[in-house]
């Protein structure tokens, strides 16, 4: 079956992660935003991280300046959770 351009890219959109920005690092913190994410609130809030100079992955990074956590953490774990779970049962392309 033939998919029109459009379908194709809002499939394309639903099953890929997060567009990240990277601004530079500014005293030893890396400083992020998302250009796009699963939740339209998360784009351009800008996020800190710890300097990392091997981090190649969103993964790989830790938040800086006291947090615990980043703000976009628990809901993202849930998407990438749904997402890699449903991959053996064909949901995903």
């Amino acid at each position: 079956m033939r998919k029109s351009g459009n379908t194709i890219f809002k499939l394309i959109q639903k099953y890929s992660l997060p567009k990240i920005k990277f601004y530079g690092i500014r005293e030893k913190v890396f400083v992020l935003s998302f250009l796009q994410g699963r939740d339209p609130n998360w784009c351009k809030q800008p996020f800190f991280a710890q300097y990392n100079p091997n981090a190649t992955w969103l993964s790989e990074l830790k938040p800086a300046l006291g947090e615990k956590k980043f703000f976009f953490e628990d809901r993202l774990g849930l998407y990438l959770e749904r997402r890699f779970s449903n991959k053996d049962s064909g949901e995903n392309c």
